[in-house]
């Protein structure tokens, strides 16, 4: 299991689901369906920034779920590697570009 340990009061603590948390965000000009994934202390309730998704990113997540679960695909094992691969390129970008919007920060 994942220790993380706390920006604000130096805690650590273990990364689990009741850890991390969601939260809807205001939609900008450019994206709708903002969602904050977010670590919260056990300690002393500090929110940190995991990352940020839209619909978009949620899609191309959702593809690579399937990509790596469905054995009825019927691409080859190359083929589903290089999209794989493709689209996990895909969601670091999309949501460096979309912390970035929302955060001012590259």
């Amino acid at each position: 299991m994942e220790r993380i340990l706390c920006e604000k009061c130096g805690t650590s603590y273990n990364l689990t689901k009741a850890t991390l948390k969601t939260a809807k965000v205001a939609p900008t000009k450019t994206h709708k369906g903002i969602q904050r994934a977010y670590l919260r202390c056990e300690h002393c309730k500090h929110q940190t920034t995991a990352f940020y998704t839209d619909g978009d990113i949620r899609r191309l997540q959702s593809r690579q779920r399937v990509l790596r679960n469905d054995s009825t695909l019927t691409l080859t094992n190359e083929e589903r590697l290089a999209e794989f691969r493709a689209n996990g390129a895909e969601i670091q970008k999309q949501m460096r570009t979309l912390k970035a919007e929302l955060e001012g920060v590259e």
